[in-house]
């Protein structure tokens, strides 16, 4: 028996333009970029795409030779008004507050949060009300049954949200939670588009059959057999795009 599951984020953002500032020359894909006052046209500095800010926060190196999928961000945001470096934490520690939910979902949360924190400077915090991001847990309301989770982050109070479904926690599979928690994650930090390939956890419908036994599964898209902790992995493509997103400073 196969199941489909589609991984579906929002994003809440407060949208503007400011035309007479410059897009940091980090950003992949468009390899080192400047807007003019239409903020169409770009001019190409490849020697400056893979410069690490001194702001960047993340505990890793790009690995060029991966690639990344910034660009389908990037063209969201810019189409948006919106410059890619407002669309990332500013301040560090990442506090992150989790609804109190069952041990069980509680202790899935937190092992995709603490996979993060290897990357990131992140802080646990119990008031929700001081937290950068948060992670509750809530009935997804959608016209699409697959929906599992939402999730945004707000460039105008940068605080980032993510609504996990109680059901993707009840299945006899772990995989489902674990890469739906992972993914919806990515999104609560600013990563608001997704990847066209199935190796990454940002990839926007994994497609997957539960048959190969309790402790795998099978990608449809792949066809490689993987287990729970296997699906929920970064990928270098995953690490490269965040390092990327949180390389954008001004």
């Amino acid at each position: 028996q196969s199941q489909n599951t589609n991984i579906f984020s929002t994003s809440s953002s407060n949208t503007y333009s400011d035309n007479n500032r410059l897009i940091n020359p980090y950003v992949s894909g468009v390899i080192g970029s400047s807007f003019n006052d239409s903020f169409k046209t770009l001019t190409k500095s490849a020697e400056l795409k893979y410069i690490r800010s001194p702001k960047n926060p993340m505990r890793y190196n790009y690995q060029p030779q991966y690639g990344d999928y910034i660009q389908t961000t990037y063209d969201y945001l810019l189409g948006n008004g919106i410059l890619i470096e407002d669309y990332h934490f500013k301040n560090f520690p990442i506090k992150y507050w989790i609804q109190a939910s069952s041990p069980h979902t509680n202790g899935i949360i937190r092992e995709s949060i603490n996979e993060y924190a290897r990357y990131f400077p992140m802080i646990e915090t119990r008031n929700k009300f001081e937290a950068d991001l948060t992670i509750e847990v809530g009935r997804i309301v959608s016209d699409d049954y697959r929906t599992m989770g939402r999730a945004g982050f707000d460039c105008s109070t940068l605080k980032g949200n993510v609504n996990l479904d109680p059901k993707i926690f009840d299945q006899t599979h772990l995989i489902l939670a674990k890469l739906t928690v992972k993914h919806e994650i990515a999104h609560g930090l600013g990563l608001i588009k997704h990847s066209n390939s199935a190796d990454d956890i940002m990839y926007a419908m994994q497609r997957i059959d539960y048959s190969s036994g309790l402790n795998q599964a099978k990608s449809l898209d792949t066809g490689k057999i993987k287990t729970a902790e296997q699906f929920a992995q970064f990928s270098i493509r995953d690490l490269n795009t965040l390092w990327i997103l949180y390389n954008q400073w001004f």
